[in-house]
């Protein structure tokens, strides 16, 4: 059987990406990496246009194939797909000793990692903002590096438009963010064990100020918020105290601050031409001659490329980094305004390759100078050259073919101490292979499967079946089919 994780150094990198229909980093990333040579099977979640959606058998069964017949060099999971819910993962990947790397295009604590992780030697944690890397690491995630985000050249590179045929002076393709909240708000049902019904209308005041308090702070982070007005909310107190509730309160005060942030700039700049692209929400609060609906990400690069100035109002979560956004929009030939946050300049020079405004009054003056009719052929000329230094230094810079090298050596990296320590995490600490139980049963109580039998049990003895390990980790193996017998 291939030795998962050891492959000849001097042969192409080997990666499973798990990633899912609305990532668009996954798609990105990988069609880079193949085309720089890379072998990479993808796991895609939530597929899309198809009659079935993936089904967790189905995915689990394709997954522990490829684990133990591809032998990938590592496994990469963007913002935690595969992982969150469902454990096992990285239980698989630690007995296996296939370095686990989690590429971070959200705030990685919204996303709730367990306390166990940081037990975990396969498990390395790669963030898009470099904020995040001090408080992994004192929380205890022993493995962070920051990897920022890139793009795709192949994908957004369009041909070029004459500035004044094109119709849009400022676009914006943004989300309202009310899916996720509504997500984010049954998930905090179950983490405050059903009563938040009684407390709903705690939480929605609590949110709201914390939304307030970054309006006023905006720098801040909402896990500040929640520890400064945390201590006497009555009953929502002991829910704040708790890893998981605090964690989707947060992304929840995130998303409505951010909301809010977007629909006065939007409003702001409509008089200037502003046209907007979204989720179906935006109808209620966006004229309907200035709101287009939905664009798939195939097509968002024409959006860009038929625009003079394309906007960004960053979510709250970006402390000190850019989006996919900053990199995308120089190369389809427009201009982006963005909101300043510190470390900009670290990507791209403000006000040479691109324009950044302090606040909605900043905003609209600097989008009213920009597009500037009392000279058109001056202010068409300063656009085109902030357009053409952007895109030189993207090029240059901030592709995802920038971003392998920093993957594989952290994947080399989590090889090399795996094979120092001389065994994996979940062997040498027994402690674990318990936690690693008490994690998996829940799971796979819950996971369909074809045909009359259980298809939690099929699973589980596919997944034991497939692995065939003869080595010193096969006592956790052997856990799990003591348990299976039970």
């Amino acid at each position: 059987m291939p030795n998962p994780g050891h492959s000849n150094s001097q042969s192409p990198f080997r990666l499973v990406l798990v990633s899912s229909t609305d990532c668009t980093v996954g798609g990105d990333f990988a069609a880079m990496a193949e085309a720089a040579g890379w072998t990479i099977k993808r796991i895609v979640l939530r597929c899309e246009g198809r009659e079935e959606e993936w089904s967790g058998y189905q995915c689990w069964t394709q997954l522990v194939d490829e684990l133990v017949e591809f032998a990938p060099d590592a496994v990469l999971s963007i913002d935690r797909r595969g992982i969150s819910g469902a454990a096992p993962l990285i239980f698989l990947c630690e007995v296996l000793r296939v370095p686990l790397l989690v590429w971070y295009a959200d705030n990685p604590f919204y996303l709730v990692p367990q306390p166990w992780e940081r037990e975990m030697d396969c498990l390395a944690s790669l963030v898009f903002d470099p904020a995040f890397v001090g408080p992994l690491r004192e929380w205890g995630m022993r493995h962070v590096e920051h990897v920022p985000l890139g793009t795709n050249p192949d994908h957004f590179t369009v041909t070029a438009i004459e500035p004044e045929a094109r119709p849009y002076d400022i676009s914006f393709v943004a989300s309202t963010g009310i899916d996720r909240i509504r997500g984010i708000l049954a998930e905090l049902d179950h983490a405050m064990q059903g009563t938040y019904g009684a407390l709903a209308s705690q939480v929605q005041a609590f949110v709201e100020e914390g939304g307030q308090w970054l309006a006023c702070n905006p720098l801040g982070s909402p896990f500040e918020f929640i520890d400064e007005r945390g201590p006497g909310v009555g009953e929502l107190q002991p829910w704040i105290e708790r890893q998981w509730p605090r964690a989707l309160l947060a992304a929840l005060i995130d998303f409505q601050a951010t909301f809010t942030a977007r629909l006065e700039a939007a409003r702001r700049l409509l008089p200037l031409g502003l046209h907007l692209w979204g989720d179906p929400a935006w109808a209620n609060f966006i004229p309907a001659d200035r709101f287009h609906g939905a664009t798939q990400w195939g097509k968002i690069q024409d959006v860009y490329a038929n625009s003079r100035l394309v906007l960004n109002v960053s979510r709250y979560q970006l402390v000190s980094s850019v989006t996919q956004r900053h990199f995308d929009v120089p190369l389809c030939g427009a201009v982006l305004l963005t909101d300043s946050r510190p470390g900009l300049a670290e990507y791209y020079e403000p006000g040479v390759e691109l324009i950044v405004y302090e606040g909605l009054d900043d905003l609209e003056a600097m989008a009213s100078e920009a597009l500037d009719n009392t000279n058109a052929e001056a202010g068409a000329e300063r656009l085109a050259e902030i357009n053409r230094r952007a895109r030189e230094t993207t090029l240059a810079r901030h592709t995802y073919a920038h971003r392998m090298d920093a993957i594989e050596r952290a994947a080399r990296t989590r090889i090399e101490d795996m094979d120092r320590l001389g065994g994996a995490s979940l062997e040498r600490q027994p402690a674990l292979v318990e936690r690693c139980l008490e994690y998996f049963e829940p799971w796979i109580e819950s996971v369909p499967g074809p045909g009359a039998e259980r298809g939690e049990r099929r699973l589980l003895e596919f997944i034991l079946d497939r692995l065939e390990i003869e080595t010193p980790r096969h006592a956790v193996v052997e856990a799990w089919r003591a348990r299976l017998a039970e």
